[in-house]
């Protein structure tokens, strides 16, 4: 996934079905990774072009209080 970012989120726990609602709402914005329920932590893969409107959206949330924390990461590689 050289072409993507790689983002992992902690969501707060109440918000989690609306969080995933509204972002399958966005063609192409993100691809989801994994989902950890125990700790509320999603993973993403963001493409490159997409990723200024992704962190809009996601401090916008942790504004609202759905996201806890967010954060890009070194890319993963995957066998």
């Amino acid at each position: 996934m050289k072409h993507c970012y790689f983002y992992q989120a902690e969501l707060k726990r109440s918000q989690v079905w609306f969080f995933v609602a509204t972002l399958r709402s966005f063609e192409h914005l993100c691809f989801d990774r994994a989902y950890d329920p125990v700790n509320n932590k999603f993973e993403f893969f963001v493409p490159r072009d997409q990723h200024n409107f992704f962190e809009t959206l996601m401090n916008y949330y942790k504004d609202n209080g759905v996201v806890i924390s967010f954060c890009r990461q070194d890319n993963i590689n995957i066998a």
